[in-house]
């Protein structure tokens, strides 16, 4: 019996630094789940700024980018009606025909410009509404998941 007890002394040591050790990891582990949560709260909200911020922008471009350039275009179009009109001595005139020339390429180069900036606000609207979503989904799943695997180790003291 002293033999068999001397025997399972080292083991009986090794078996409590093995449970000494666990119970840190569990506190580690809790420390982090904590961690988790504060990140994915932070997160939250970042995503819920920023998507906020997208939407109000994509709201407002219209006034801001789309209206403007309509009006410019026009006033483009408008100047190349009136130089069109303009008398024949004054069409002659090798300013302006310059000046006609010139307006025909700036009205051409706004044409891609109003394509381009619908593009670009549709691509917007979409990012804001399903990727930025997506992404953020996708990152609160991963931490409630890292989250619930901590708790369960913490849980079990494993």
């Amino acid at each position: 019996l002293a033999s068999g007890t001397s025997a399972a002394v080292p083991q009986t040591r090794r078996l409590s630094q093995g449970v000494s050790q666990t119970g840190a990891g569990s506190h580690r582990l809790a420390g982090a789940s904590k961690r988790v949560d504060s990140g994915t709260r932070r997160l939250k909200n970042a995503i819920a700024t920023l998507s906020s911020s997208l939407v109000d922008d994509n709201r407002h471009s219209d006034a801001r980018l789309s209206t403007p350039l309509d009006q410019a275009q026009s006033a483009v179009q408008s100047a190349l009606r009136n130089l069109g009109s303009a008398s024949p001595a004054a069409a002659a005139d090798p300013a302006v025909a310059r000046a006609k020339q010139d307006i025909q390429t700036a009205l051409a180069q706004l044409g891609p410009l109003r394509s381009n900036l619908a593009d670009t606000a549709l691509e917007c609207g979409i990012a804001t509404r399903s990727d930025l979503e997506g992404i953020a989904a996708d990152q609160c799943h991963h931490a409630a998941r890292a989250k619930r695997r901590a708790d369960r180790l913490v849980g079990t003291g494993a």
